[in-house]
């Protein structure tokens, strides 16, 4: 939890001071969500909640800093598990928007029906450092994680709006731009030879 707190910190303070940059590197869309929802999918089912990925987006070979778009998705998803009682469902939604566009926004949806937030609390989920302490409720964590997430879409560019009914769950919708690049052409017969 301390080194936990340290590199939330370190990385709050980053982007805070300007001193965080955004590392952009052309990668195929799939390479953004596949390699972080097998394992939330398994984390999911371990506390028996039904965790369904609706995936509306066509592949496309994009510019985009990985790493913390993974970040943002990573402790979104991570909190849907958390405060999702066993019993229940987590739906994450991926789509593009135009969606025939040819260079349409990300649109990430994360619903759950989970123990959902008090609307007094709402106006702070992005405070650092502030967490709900509800009776029942064990909270874990640094009180970090959505202060970076947030910050970390306004640095890229996007926005996030949450909606949210106590007991009755949360959503989550992010918007991201990824420059979209022309696909990469087949080799030939001749450049495989040579």
């Amino acid at each position: 939890i301390l080194l936990e707190l340290i590199n939330d910190t370190l990385t709050l303070s980053k982007i805070s001071s300007g001193k965080l940059s955004l590392h952009l590197q052309p990668i195929d869309s799939n390479t953004l969500t596949a390699p972080i929802t097998i394992p939330l999918r398994g984390a999911a089912e371990q506390k028996n909640i039904s965790f369904i990925l609706d995936d509306h987006t066509r592949r496309r070979r994009i510019m985009a800093d990985t790493l913390n778009a993974q970040k943002i998705l990573l402790n979104l998803l991570s909190n849907a598990i958390k405060y999702t009682p066993s019993g229940g469902h987590i739906r994450f939604t991926i789509e593009n928007d135009p969606p025939d566009a040819p260079n349409p926004d990300t649109v990430y949806t994360i619903q759950d029906d989970g123990i959902g937030i008090p609307a007094d609390f709402l106006p702070h989920i992005y405070d650092p450092f502030v967490q709900e302490n509800r009776t029942g409720t064990k909270t874990t964590g640094t009180g970090l994680g959505l202060a970076i997430v947030k910050q970390l879409i306004e640095l890229m560019g996007g926005s996030i709006q949450v909606k949210s009914r106590l007991n009755e769950g949360t959503t989550f919708i992010v918007r991201l731009h990824f420059e979209e690049l022309p696909p990469l052409e087949p080799e030939t017969t001749e450049k495989k030879k040579a």
